[in-house]
């Protein structure tokens, strides 16, 4: 047995800690003398002290360390060192996002091309303001506008700081889409302005926020944006410009941020009964795409990347039916399943009338990165062309298949498939694009004639037709083009492949890569 002096020694712990140890009950002696109080302990005990210090240098609490020495089982003692390894993990990515940061800061000092703006992440308070909403030549403008409003204002409203609301999702030289606002302390919407409106903004999710001054606006949008970029975080509706006195600005904008694991799941519900809804029978045409649902403006579309949308047409077949990736629908939402990666998701979505037009509203998930890290769907808007009760037979793409038969002597024979490439020019034979279990078309077999036989993997096939240049596919009335190359020193087939992204979206994914067996 040691004494407690004799232990301390021993385990390099102050006599101290020992006896708070023993009094949180992580170490208790095995003997207490009830006449002199000495605390006695075993050797075990100071097996039991390197243990405590070892797990204190790993980072456990010493709650943490308690559960440790109490454990009952390996798998016990397993669970609480994984679940320490995680935290630990953790940390490690949060300090290396830190010191990228720092880093990211030092080369703005050190090239002197930029000022440093430092942004914070936080909760924000509903203001509430008066409002007019336009397209304005300029920044400027509105802000003499927002001047003008304030000084309008009745005395009892408490007018306090102007506010420019940027309802713009790209950059833009000139016409902004912007609200100038007036912060209200009180007062409400009797006695306004004609012209003028009153709401409350409301910040739901956390804000990104930075201080500059008037004129260096331009330069901390651009420096918010990267900011935002290296944190991983989604922007999720507009930017807001509060000015105090003196020329300070402070830049806010709502963001999500992304959590660093992927989490596939599966939103589609399959369960959800299919309820009928007239109104979304029939056929509608994209028509934008934006962050938010106040950042959409009829007069003015925001997003210009079009070539990139999915769906830029949408038919609901009548009872639910499905097509291509739009796998059912039902009374405000519908179901898509795309393949790379596999993922299902359920969008909310519902009808308005704007200006005289019908639009429908969804709550898009399809940009999977965002959504499967915990992002927030984007919304995109359709405007409805036909209140038609389309068949499947209906709609989509259909080539011209009624085309004269010219013999190709260079193609007759069997290929095999090494490739997907998405642009011929940069197939390279020695580092394909695509593995070979990507692969569903193996082979083709050219005969003379017209005659085609197209293998997949599996074992099924499909018996197509072909003429100079062009493979007909009748099944899903595509024409696909074809091209003999050689590159070093071999011949390939390039195939385009036309699938229903191509049918129901208008996209040609890519070719097939074959090379001559």
């Amino acid at each position: 047995m040691y004494k407690i002096g004799e232990l301390s020694r021993l385990c390099k712990m102050s006599v101290k800690t020992l006896r708070y140890y023993d009094g949180i009950g992580l170490l208790i002696p095995d003997r207490v003398d009830c006449f002199t109080g000495y605390r006695y302990y075993s050797s075990a005990k100071l097996a039991d002290c390197y243990r405590i210090a070892a797990l204190k240098e790993l980072g456990f609490s010493l709650e943490e360390i308690g559960r440790h020495m109490s454990a009952d089982s390996d798998r016990e003692v397993m669970s609480l060192l994984e679940e320490k390894e995680g935290e630990l993990k953790s940390l490690v990515a949060e300090t290396n996002k830190k010191i990228k940061r720092l880093e990211s800061i030092k080369q703005i000092l050190t090239k002197g091309e930029k000022k440093m703006f430092d942004v914070i992440v936080r909760n924000s308070e509903s203001v509430r303001i008066v409002f007019q909403r336009k397209i304005f030549n300029s920044r400027e403008e509105a802000y003499e506008i927002a001047e003008e409003m304030k000084k309008s204002l009745p005395k009892s409203f408490g007018a306090g700081r102007l506010i420019i609301v940027n309802y713009e999702t790209e950059h833009r030289e000139e016409s902004f889409d912007l609200a100038a606002c007036v912060e209200l302390e009180s007062g409400g919407k009797s006695a306004l302005k004609e012209g003028y409106e009153y709401k409350e903004l409301s910040f739901s999710d956390e804000t990104a926020s930075l201080i500059c001054s008037k004129e260096e606006l331009d330069a901390a949008y651009v420096s918010m944006y990267e900011q935002l970029n290296e944190k991983k975080a989604q922007i999720t509706g507009a930017f807001y410009e509060f000015y105090h006195e003196g020329g300070t600005v402070e830049l806010k904008v709502p963001i999500c941020l992304l959590s660093e694991e992927e989490n596939r799941g599966d939103e589609g519900d399959p369960a959800v009964a299919f309820e009928n809804d007239e109104e979304m029978i029939g056929k509608w045409e994209y028509l934008d795409r934006v962050p938010s649902y106040e950042q959409f403006n009829i007069n003015r579309p925001k997003n210009s990347r079009r070539a990139e949308v999915w769906l830029k047409e949408i038919y609901f077949l009548p009872k639910g039916e499905g097509y291509w990736i739009m796998d059912s629908w039902t009374k405000g939402s519908f179901v898509t399943v795309f393949n790379y990666p596999l993922h299902k998701y359920r969008h909310r979505c519902f009808i308005r009338e704007v200006n005289g037009t019908t639009l429908l509203f969804v709550e898009m998930k399809d940009d999977y990165n965002v959504i499967s890290h915990g992002g927030k769907p984007e919304i995109c808007v359709y405007r409805k062309v036909s209140d038609r009760a389309y068949s499947k037979e209906e709609i989509g793409i259909k080539d011209n298949l009624e085309l004269p038969f010219i013999e190709d002597k260079r193609v007759l024979g069997r290929w095999r498939a090494v490739d997907f490439v998405h642009d011929r020019e940069r197939f390279d034979p020695f580092k394909p694009f695509r593995d070979k279990s990507w692969l569903h078309a193996e082979r083709l077999e050219f005969s003379e004639g017209g005659k085609l036989v197209c293998g997949y993997s599996g074992g099924a096939e499909r018996r197509l037709e072909y003429t100079e240049g062009k493979i007909l596919n009748r099944d899903r009335g595509v024409c696909e083009e074809y091209e003999i190359r050689e590159v070093e020193g071999r011949e390939y087939l390039f195939c385009q492949w036309k699938s229903g992204d191509y049918v129901y979206g208008g996209r040609i994914a890519g070719d097939y890569v074959f090379v001559r067996q």
